[in-house]
């Protein structure tokens, strides 16, 4: 998950995503991006004085801004705004804050420059620089996570997303597109820490019989670096147009990676919000499906440093990865039954 944690990510993955009529305080996925914030488009007055984006914004493009409004989403510093304009068009601008979010916001244009109009926005402009500027166009179309901390998947949507990472598969990243993350081995270190079983993750006895499969199914996972991985596939950071089609956004934690990275990391969130159980949607790769767990589960065992909805988002997932690891490996379920409802 990507909480207060954007790259953090880069030792827990996240890719969050949900279907229809799921209220996000319970999922917590919407309740992450909400932090963002709350308030409505602001409106141009003779005395407004303007975001610096917003002013970079109307020089590059040439008109004057309307309303600019930050969106419910994103959880990094950086300054964010869609803008529309007086003849009705718009775009979104996203400008670096600190050094962190000048680097995704490079990684992100990286990226961009291969899979935007396609798979991601359009780039409008990109002003380089200490802290850089990134222009794209806005989409404006259906987000299944909308900013009433509701998400609501609409009959063909899931598998719109699904037709994307497909399609986005077959992309061949540039050679000089950065990498994305992929996690070091962690089950040795889980199988023996105490927490796992503290956490009611699994039982004493399943882990004996099972730790050393485990550790031995982690470390087999081989990393790939052949195609375009967006890294962080969930319901707030893709919209749905009007023709059907997902694209996605929010492209900075993306590279060159894992063929099945994305789908591995997103199937948990659809099946946190009420979608299908993971194992039934993807059978294969059982070695990467448990290294891309072990940092979730690492999370779920030792949080303490944040909400205690979080938390219980965070032991969520942690169970949907187990529960889809011990099915892939023919096992027997982690617990006896104790674990608390995934809703």
């Amino acid at each position: 998950m990507r909480l207060l944690l954007m790259r953090a990510r880069r030792h827990s993955p996240k890719g969050q995503c949900p279907p229809r009529n799921v209220d996000h305080a319970q999922s917590g996925v919407a309740q992450m991006a909400q932090s963002a914030s709350d308030q409505d488009p602001l409106r141009r007055t003779a005395s407004t004085q303007l975001p610096e984006v917003v002013q970079v914004a109307e020089r590059v493009v040439g008109k004057p801004a309307v309303t600019w409004e930050r969106p419910q989403c994103g959880l990094t510093a950086a300054h964010r705004y869609a803008i529309r304009f007086a003849d009705g068009s718009a775009v979104f601008v996203k400008g670096a804050a600190d050094d962190q979010t000048a680097e995704y916001l490079r990684v992100e244009h990286a990226t961009l420059k291969t899979v935007g109009g396609t798979f991601g926005p359009a780039i409008v402009s990109w002003l380089p620089g200490e802290r850089p500027i990134l222009i794209t166009e806005h989409l404006p179309d259906y987000w299944p996570a909308d900013a009433d901390q509701t998400t609501r998947w609409r009959a063909g949507d899931v598998g719109a997303v699904h037709s994307a990472l497909t399609e986005l598969r077959t992309v061949t990243p540039p050679a000089d597109m950065p990498l994305a993350w992929w996690p070091d081995p962690t089950w040795h270190q889980l199988v023996d820490d105490p927490a796992l079983i503290d956490a009611g993750l699994c039982t004493p006895e399943w882990l004996e019989r099972h730790g050393g499969l485990l550790v031995e199914t982690d470390e087999r996972a081989q990393s790939r670096t052949d195609c375009v991985v967006h890294g962080d596939v969930r319901s707030d950071n893709l919209c749905i147009l009007p023709d059907g089609r997902a694209r996605l956004v929010d492209w900075s934690m993306s590279g060159a990676g894992h063929r099945w990275q994305d789908l591995i990391m997103f199937l948990p969130t659809v099946r946190l919000e009420g979608g299908p159980d993971p194992a039934t949607v993807f059978q294969g790769e059982v070695e990467t499906v448990t290294r891309l767990a072990g940092p979730t589960v690492h999370r779920a065992m030792h949080f303490s440093d944040g909400p205690e909805w979080l938390g219980r988002v965070l032991r969520k997932l942690a169970v949907i990865n187990l529960d889809w690891i011990a099915a892939l490996l023919a096992l027997d379920p982690p617990t006896t039954g104790q674990r608390a409802p995934l809703s």
